[in-house]
């Protein structure tokens, strides 16, 4: 395995990813996929991003190898994607988040946020995981 900030890389299984978004069945789905396509058995959902922050802020040794952000929360909504990513990498400095989302136009506020990736698709993630991962495997 290559190495990423001095430290060895995880075998694409031992990922430990974060999913915050507030829709159960589109968890369950990226669940499934990641486990599928992966074998990513270590995912921890959170339906906004308060209870993230309050977890990394707790334990502030602890962190997730992906998070992986919806853009739209809460019961009216509210496109809030690109502010929790900016707050997440204030948080984090080197957090490689991934935007998902079915809202295409999105995606820009994601990129300037700082996220490595966006996908409308949510069969995408796998493969957007792997590239990344190979891709820094051979720097």
């Amino acid at each position: 395995m290559g190495k990423e900030n001095g430290q060895e890389k995880l075998p694409l299984n031992k990922l430990r990813i974060a999913i915050i978004d507030d829709n159960q069945s589109k968890v369950r789905k990226i669940h499934e996929l990641l486990q599928e396509k992966l074998g990513i058995n270590i995912t921890i959902n959170f339906p906004d991003y308060d209870p993230l922050q309050k977890c990394l802020e707790r334990n502030p040794e602890f962190d997730f190898d992906y998070y992986l952000m919806d853009y739209c929360f809460g019961p009216d909504e509210m496109p809030l994607g690109g502010i929790y990513t900016e707050k997440l990498r204030s948080l984090r400095p080197g957090a490689k988040v991934i935007g998902v989302s079915a809202n295409g136009y999105s995606k820009r506020f994601f990129i300037d946020a700082g996220a490595i990736g966006f996908t409308e698709n949510l069969v995408d993630i796998p493969n957007l995981i792997t590239n990344y991962e190979t891709r820094t495997n051979k720097a």
